[in-house]
């Protein structure tokens, strides 16, 4: 989205809060183009149909929006969770009282959740959003990515949880991946991925490796805009004495947050952690520290989050063990 489409796109958004917001016997006339296709609105829809879908399509975005920014904005457009009184007046002079601020501060920051509520609203959901790459094709993002490496078995897991947003009509697949860096070309290492819940795995077999899995997941319905779905998988990778010292998550898409645990054994003898925070996949194999330091509790486990990561860059975790260790790889 350039600059000019989300200026357009908030002037969009603004408009929608006039009178009686979202539930505004006009407000079907307030939706712009842009808006609409955002939406997925089909003006072949019924009016009522149309303004339903509005609603719930908005209501899911605005849900996904940082709980100080999401209230406002539910104020705005008289959604439920905040008051939904007649006059766009009356709600901010509530969403006053409720953030303990004066009505003016209390629209400044409507405004700040109109402005990320635009850069967050789907491409033109009337193109093939699938079109866009065989490896990253658009239609959806992460809005949540849990992963738990267990260090501590042999050959080592990953529990991964993620939650993903629909943002195209009748979305039934996504793409996964994942990889293991392999010193070694000629290990016999194979990595082996296991659904545990949400869907049904689907392995490409023409692009997939011993230490590169590639496929879909299928879901279990097709999705609407703005819907979550969640999925788990357990990734069988390589012996504890081949795995480089580092997992990571470089994503290839919008991804709002990563919450990475890591369970180490030997914790007593371990050396350092340290965070990777949004760096060049290169740098993972420099074996000195490049962000905070982290030290393992009691039971030898270390947990850090990660926000609005940057699609390209890596974020996870690196170690230096008394031992050789070694990594893994996601890709969202």
């Amino acid at each position: 989205m350039t600059d000019s489409d989300h200026a357009d796109m908030v002037k969009q958004l603004q408009q929608l809060r006039r009178g009686h917001g979202l539930l505004a016997v006009d407000v079907m006339s307030r939706v712009g183009p842009e808006l609409a296709a955002a939406c997925g609105l089909d003006r072949n829809e019924q009016p009522g149909t149309r303004r339903q879908l509005l609603v719930d399509r908005i209501a899911a975005m605005v849900a996904a929006l940082p709980a100080d920014l999401r209230l406002a904005v539910q104020a705005a457009f008289a959604l439920p969770g905040a008051d939904q009184s007649r006059f766009l007046r009356e709600r901010m002079e509530w969403l006053g009282r409720k953030l303990d601020r004066d009505p003016r501060t209390a629209i400044r920051r409507v405004e700040s959740g109109l402005a990320l509520l635009a850069e967050r609203m789907p491409a033109d959901s009337g193109k093939d959003l699938a079109k866009a790459d065989d490896y990253a094709p658009g239609g959806w993002y992460v809005d949540s990515f849990r992963a738990t490496l267990m260090m501590h078995v042999d050959p080592v897991q990953l529990l991964e949880t993620r939650r993903v947003v629909c943002a195209k009509e009748d979305l039934d697949r996504i793409v996964v991946s994942w990889s293991i860096p392999a010193d070694d070309p000629r290990s016999l290492a194979q990595i082996r991925v296991d659904m545990l819940y949400g869907g049904e795995l689907h392995k490409d077999e023409k692009v997939s490796t011993p230490t590169f899995w590639s496929g879909h997941l299928q879901l279990p319905h097709g999705l609407r805009p703005g819907e979550q779905h969640e999925f788990q998988v357990r990734v069988t990778s390589l012996p504890q004495n081949e795995f480089r010292p580092y997992y990571v998550l470089t994503p290839f898409r919008r991804c709002d947050q990563f919450v990475l645990r890591a369970k180490f054994a030997r914790y007593d003898h371990m050396g350092q952690v340290w965070v990777v925070d949004g760096v060049p996949f290169q740098l993972l194999d420099e074996n000195q520290p490049i962000g905070e330091i982290l030290e393992p509790d009691t039971v030898g486990e270390v947990v850090h989050e990660y926000r609005n990561l940057r699609m390209g860059l890596s974020y996870g975790l690196r170690w230096q063990l008394d031992q050789p260790a070694d990594p893994a790889s996601a890709s969202a």
